[in-house]
């Protein structure tokens, strides 16, 4: 992906021509039937990351697909993140010189809406094509992580002193969709 100033200017535009119109409600863990989320797996802990909403997914019976924005130039093989259905692939050759991913890959992430959907994703690596995923994507409830200079998560989850490894913001995500549930009863 070529980082200029005119590919900034076609990011821009992309993202307004795909504006969110997104209305977002509060939907436990507990009456969640889908789940989507996203990571980065240049990012360390995103592995971590997987395993632990894939775990607590399957035991709370949730539909989920997750995608793996991989853009390294050279990715070892990490078969917890490039593994199984449910789990999609975006690497540098599903992307244009500008970020924008291919709609194959897009549209299999985004073809049903999900209850909830998650974005652990910090770096700066594929910020764009992140947003233009998340603005296509249908969820109730948007959860994302603090730092991201958009306005399309319903909330917005950090780590203490600034740490914002995916692994323990899943837990603490999955944590808080629990623990709000079953306080509110």
């Amino acid at each position: 992906m070529i980082n200029c100033f005119v590919t900034r200017i076609i990011q821009r535009h992309i993202l307004k021509k795909n504006a969110c119109s997104h209305q977002g409600r509060y939907v436990p863990l507990a009456s969640a039937r889908s789940m989507g989320f996203i990571v980065n797996a240049a990012e360390p802990g995103a592995e971590q990351a997987v395993k632990v909403l894939r775990k607590a997914l399957t035991d709370h019976k949730i539909r989920y697909k997750g995608i793996c924005l991989d853009l390294r130039k050279e990715s070892p093989e990490e078969p917890e993140l490039h593994s199984g259905p449910e789990m999609l692939v975006i690497g540098r050759r599903n992307i244009n010189w500008y970020g924008l991913p291919e709609e194959a890959v897009c549209s299999e992430f985004t073809k049903e809406p999900f209850d909830i959907l998650i974005d652990l994703t910090t770096g700066s690596d594929g910020l764009f094509t992140v947003d233009y995923i998340l603005r296509k994507a249908s969820a109730q409830f948007r959860i994302g992580t603090s730092g991201r200079q958009t306005c399309i998560y319903d909330m917005t989850v950090s780590g203490n002193s600034g740490d914002n490894a995916p692994d323990r913001l899943a837990k603490s995500i999955i944590n808080y969709l629990i623990s709000i549930h079953t306080d509110s009863k």
